[in-house]
């Protein structure tokens, strides 16, 4: 009967805890969770150690160990002091009877002992787009903004999703650059490029299903006015692009270490295209990294479903471009508790060349043939790596961290934030991807103040790199209010040691959540309507039970058999000794009194 389950933390840089490491990155997985697959786990608390908890609970175990060897005793469990593990993760949503009375979304909702997951999507374009004024088709270059996790605080999905996020934002830095003085009504500009992180993608894509709503409106009505009803040359979706199963399987190496590597288009006939710009851009200069064709179909939870027919161009091309030959990941720890850290996960050298191969790839389609071969637009390769580095530093590098890194003090945090006091609990320096959970809706969507750090970080990031060099109000300083006099400008780097700038972009938050979900701010709850299309009816409404405040865990010695009799003798023998000590103390009196 299990009562509780702990995992472990492991280190892969231990060659014996490596081995231990399953596809689900666990120790010793594969066994325990087949048969866990077949068990009622409902009501039962489960707990991811950090490391300093895993190494404690490792001897503790030991200890209990020890002392049933020594025993002789033939009831050990009432003989033998052990440790064990106290835990309270009692989850309001789950209601008092769940395996007779299981909870939904739906009736936790109702009863408000839940919330939704959700988050924001971030879409930034260049040239910067506010009006679909003209007709031309867009290429979109799309990434997950977050990730899904069992275990909440600990899906840093440092290889599984951030880094094709990463490779997508120092896209948008490479090519905003190249197109910086181009407008949209340029000739020469086929395509403006959008980029795209979106949110929720792991729980039943609700990040692509609002802003596909949204891209169907009219442009008064949409919360992204420049891409409303513009139909889509292409899409680019990024996969897995930090290389982990080589610096996981070269430990040794050292840091950016020059390997091989392939990176793979898969869609079938729909990547055809694509890929073969890759393949010339690729063959046309000295890269690390080559470009193969993927397999046929794209990944069954891809964020490109969800886009209809009608909003395709008649040559429309889709590519899933991944580290991975087949849709099944070369990483055993990708989306794991594990996946995280620069030292285990990445190799910048080699995502530096995939950046510079999709870059000049998605250029040679935004452009009109004529252009292509001009001068005029291109991408400076070592500048683009110049400013690779830093970015990777704040998403990827576990030894530093948004909190630390440059840019995320010139962003977000400001200069005079004292990372190391404020992150003194966490056990490393990047955070957990795992999407909000959502007490309600600002009336501005594209207010600040509800947003995680994480996401206002990309959106600020987006809106500097994309900005336009032709606006006269670039680098103007921003009000105190955080807005910026010039209607075409929006305010970069705002921080508590900082006034901002104001730069010619773009940029947008988009709600990403459950279309079916309404929230009253009057009254602070929420509400479930009935399904309107297919899609609602398909996709899954995610909750997040409520907490009790007083959350977590505690190891500690129980107490045996025999020190449950020896404390309550002793209790007795007290309890008699102030008996007749009372006793004796009246009878003296007594005598006293008749003395008297």
């Amino acid at each position: 009967r299990i009562k509780g389950i702990l995992v472990e933390t492991l280190d892969v840089s231990d060659a014996e805890e490596k081995a231990w490491t399953g596809a689900s990155g666990f120790a010793n997985a594969s066994a325990l969770w087949a048969r866990a697959a077949t068990m009622d786990f409902r009501g039962v608390p489960m707990m991811l150690l950090d490391r300093a908890t895993t190494l404690k609970a490792r001897e503790r175990a030991a200890e209990n160990a020890k002392q049933f060897a020594s025993s002789s005793s033939d009831d050990k469990v009432r003989s033998v002091r052990l440790w064990s593990a106290r835990i309270n993760e009692r989850m309001d949503g789950l209601g008092k009877r769940p395996k007779t009375r299981p909870p939904t979304s739906m009736t936790c909702l109702a009863l408000g002992t839940c919330l939704p997951i959700g988050g924001y999507s971030v879409i930034a374009t260049v040239p910067p787009l506010r009006d679909a004024l003209d007709a031309k088709s867009v290429i979109v270059v799309v990434a997950r903004l977050d990730s899904d996790g069992m275990f909440r605080d600990a899906a840093y999905a440092t290889n599984a999703r951030v880094s094709g996020l990463t490779t997508m934002m120092a896209m948008a830095n490479a090519l905003g650059s190249a197109l910086s003085t181009t407008t949209a009504s340029d000739e020469s500009l086929a395509h403006p490029v959008v980029f795209m992180a979106l949110s929720g993608e792991d729980f039943g894509a609700l990040g692509v299903d609002r802003v596909t709503r949204e891209w169907n409106k009219a442009s008064a009505e949409s919360d992204i006015p420049g891409l409303a009803g513009r139909k889509i040359r292409a899409v680019i979706e990024l996969g897995a692009l930090g290389f982990a199963s080589e610096r996981y399987e070269d430990a040794d190496a050292d840091d950016g270490a020059p390997t091989s590597a392939t990176v793979y288009a898969h869609g079938g006939e729909a990547a055809e295209d694509f890929l073969s710009v890759m393949r010339d851009v690729a063959s046309a200069d000295n890269y690390l990294v080559s470009v193969e064709n993927g397999v046929d179909d794209a990944p069954s939870d891809r964020s490109e479903r969800a886009i209809p027919v009608t909003l395709k161009t008649d040559d429309y091309v889709y590519a899933y471009v991944s580290e991975n030959p087949t849709l099944t990941a070369l990483d055993a720890l990708a989306g794991s508790p594990l996946d995280f850290g620069f030292e285990r996960s990445v190799n910048y050298m080699n995502m530096r060349d995939v950046v510079d191969i999709l870059s000049k790839s998605v250029l040679d389609m935004a452009l009109n043939e004529t252009a292509a071969t001009s001068a005029s637009a291109s991408i400076d390769r070592d500048a683009m790596n110049e400013a690779f580095v830093p970015l990777m530093r704040c998403l990827l590098d576990d030894a530093v961290g948004l909190s630390r890194c440059a840019l995320g003090k010139d962003y977000v945090f400001g200069d005079d934030y004292n990372a190391d006091v404020a992150d003194a609990t966490t056990v490393m320096n990047i955070t957990t991807r795992y999407p909000d959970v959502l007490l309600g809706i600002d009336a501005d969507v594209q207010a600040h103040e509800s947003k995680n750090a994480f996401t206002r970080f990309v959106w600020n990031y987006l809106a500097a790199v994309t900005a336009s060099a032709t606006s006269s109000a670039t680098s103007t300083q921003c009000e105190n209010d955080g807005t910026c006099a010039s209607a075409n400008a929006v305010c970069v780097g705002k921080t508590a040691s900082s006034v901002g700038a104001c730069v010619d972009a773009a940029p947008r938050y988009v709600l990403a959540l459950s279309t079916r979900l309404r929230y009253d701010a009057s009254t602070g709850a929420w509400s479930v309507k009935d399904a309107e299309d297919d899609f609602e009816r398909a996709a899954p409404l995610w909750t997040e039970s409520n907490w009790q405040p007083d959350i977590g865990g505690v190891l500690h010695a129980d107490p045996t058999f025999w020190d449950n009799v020896w404390f309550a003798l002793m209790t007795l023998a007290s309890l008699l000794c102030s008996w007749f000590v009372n006793r004796a103390s009246n009878r003296t009196r007594a005598i006293e009194d008749d003395t008297a």
